[in-house]
């Protein structure tokens, strides 16, 4: 650290606002990480993101969204009578983009989760003249897996989920619910990860012939299953970190 001696009031005044110009400045010009970076969804169904300059940021697991700019898209939408899809949303989050929505007539929506009483959903937007049909909706923006054959008894009280997920690639916007039922895990997808999914997971997760296949819509869902934690911990991002 370097000291520097003033020898006059002028000197003094030179220097302070010199200080705050500097303090100002590496604040102003400072890049923005990415773990707080908005997105901007046009077609989410791969689940990419491309960054915005607006502000209002919400935490939505490991990445954060951007109201305005959900509020803007879905704007967007409605005017060129075009489809936009958010990644999936906590239930905090939805609450929050369902209050924004539902306060303009000029935008149409309605939520998917891919599986009965989701938490973890998704908003498909668009014009409100335009009727979106519920059922097409879960299909073509949902994909149901089913994760056959694992240990229940080696995770332990903690979900292992999110970990698993994120170690093989899949980030956790792409993610909505995990259910656990007996021996069964069933987990709703977006549809450009899904194929990841079947093919990673059996690698990662413990137990004997395990399988992942996709539950076609209109087959058996879980109605009494364990809701899954799929909030990633300070351990686990670290544990990745170092992988």
């Amino acid at each position: 650290m370097q000291i520097f001696r003033v020898f006059s009031q002028s000197h003094l005044l030179i220097a302070a606002i010199s200080f705050h110009y500097y303090s100002y400045t590496s604040w102003a010009f400072q890049a923005v990480p990415p773990s707080v970076s908005s997105y901007h969804v046009l077609n989410a169904a791969n689940g990419r993101f491309i960054d915005s300059g607006s502000t209002s940021l919400l935490r939505m697991d490991m990445i954060s969204i951007d109201l305005d700019d959900i509020e803007s898209t879905a704007l967007r939408a409605s005017e060129n009578w075009d489809t936009a899809v958010t990644p999936f949303l906590n239930q905090e989050n939805a609450k929050l983009v369902g209050e924004r929505l539902a306060s303009r007539a000029d935008v149409g929506y309605i939520q998917v989760g891919g599986l009965p009483s989701s938490l973890r959903t998704r908003f498909v937007m668009s014009n409100p003249d335009l009727e979106i049909d519920a059922v097409a909706a879960e299909a073509e923006y949902c994909v149901l897996l089913c994760v056959d054959n694992i240990n229940t008894a080696s995770m332990g009280s903690q979900s292992p989920w999110p970990h698993v997920l994120t170690k093989i690639g899949v980030e956790l916007e792409n993610v909505g619910d995990v259910v656990v039922e007996d021996e069964k895990a069933y987990m709703a997808v977006m549809p450009g990860v899904a194929k990841q999914c079947c093919r990673l997971l059996p690698k990662e997760l413990r137990g004997v012939g395990i399988t992942v296949s996709v539950v076609e819509p209109g087959d058996y869902l879980p109605y009494d299953g364990t809701q899954q934690d799929m909030h990633l911990g300070k351990l686990d991002k670290r544990a990745l970190k170092y992988k």
